[in-house]
């Protein structure tokens, strides 16, 4: 699996106890001067043996699930900025505008958005059109 959510789920529905460690407080707890892979690995292992591992929560599958909607969501909001921004940008350019002071992208000002995007150039109308 190359994916670290599926093996994270996999891992779960075969009955192990997923632990994670705290990175900054394992640091301080092994104490090591020196950093190398094999230093980190003994002492995160010797940490775990003596049940002393600093460990973060991981949330349930079904809170992680709950978790996605609202970051899909502030995705697609953010995505639809850029693009507004993008062809408020573009308008500028070509020193073009609406005469209006609300949003240009109201349903209502459809018509004139469309009118004003039939005065650029060719390929910069096809660009701000997709």
């Amino acid at each position: 699996m190359r994916s670290p959510v599926l093996a994270g789920q996999a891992r779960e529905a075969a009955g192990c106890i997923p632990l994670l460690a705290h990175a900054a407080k394992a640091k301080v707890m092994m104490g090591n001067i020196h950093k190398t892979d094999k230093l980190d690995a003994q002492g995160l292992a010797t940490l775990l043996y003596l049940g002393k591992l600093p460990s973060v929560w991981i949330p349930p599958a079904e809170v992680r699930d709950e978790r996605e909607l609202p970051r899909t969501r502030m995705v697609f909001s953010q995505h639809r900025t850029r693009v507004k921004n993008r062809i408020r940008s573009t308008l500028a350019k070509y020193a073009l505008s609406l005469d209006t002071a609300s949003d240009i992208f109201a349903p209502k000002w459809r018509p004139e958005l469309e009118a004003v995007l039939q005065k650029l150039p060719a390929e910069t109308e096809r660009c701000a059109r997709q």
